[in-house]
């Protein structure tokens, strides 16, 4: 008998997980998550498509993901990636607010740009994260640099990279491949940091 009710129990489970997913209007969902990721990131974002996740962790999934730049950087986006994992953090939720504990970003595409007065768009919004920021991670990434409006022929491709802030510093491990876009770089290595 308590084989039987455990396993209608695991039954309902699943269903749920299935079926709740197909029946939750998503519209609120989506301009939540750009508020949320438009909050943490301190500048305009555009989602595609949102999507809940359950298991094995609370979250959303977000895809065609645009984070927008400063207008002292230039018009093209500070970010843009395939796809960007928020695990929630439950507390905020009782809040009734979304925020993330931990953002993973799939194919990220990333502008690292100084401006004519030398100022980094990443520098301004590393002091603004400090504060209250979650860890990032990334995979299958590409970090362009620019000065102005004019972007450099090296970059770095198929980055991993982890970054977090901490009461004392930034954490941050990276590993890339060095690239060139005038020509091929054969045998280099990665650049492996920590």
């Amino acid at each position: 008998m308590k084989t039987r009710r455990w396993l209608i129990a695991l039954l309902l489970s699943v269903l749920a997980v299935v079926v709740v997913p197909l029946t939750v209007s998503l519209g609120p969902l989506r301009a939540a998550a750009v508020r949320a990721f438009e909050r943490q990131w301190g500048r305009p974002v555009e989602v595609g498509r949102v999507q809940a996740q359950f298991l094995p962790e609370p979250g959303l999934r977000s895809y065609r993901v645009k984070v927008s730049d400063l207008e002292a950087f230039g018009a093209e986006p500070f970010l843009q990636a395939q796809e960007v994992y928020c695990r929630l953090k439950l507390g905020s939720l009782i809040r009734g607010r979304l925020e993330c504990t931990r953002l993973h970003l799939v194919r990220p595409s990333l502008n690292l740009v100084r401006n004519a007065q030398g100022a980094w768009n990443l520098a301004l919004w590393a002091q603004r994260a400090a504060l209250s920021w979650p860890v990032v991670s990334a995979e299958e990434a590409r970090i362009n640099f620019k000065q102005g409006a004019e972007k450099k022929i090296y970059a770095l491709a198929d980055a991993r990279f982890s970054l977090q802030a901490t009461p004392e510093a930034w954490r941050l491990s990276l590993d890339a491949q060095p690239f060139r876009s005038d020509r091929r770089l054969a045998e280099i290595g990665r650049v492996k940091l920590s």
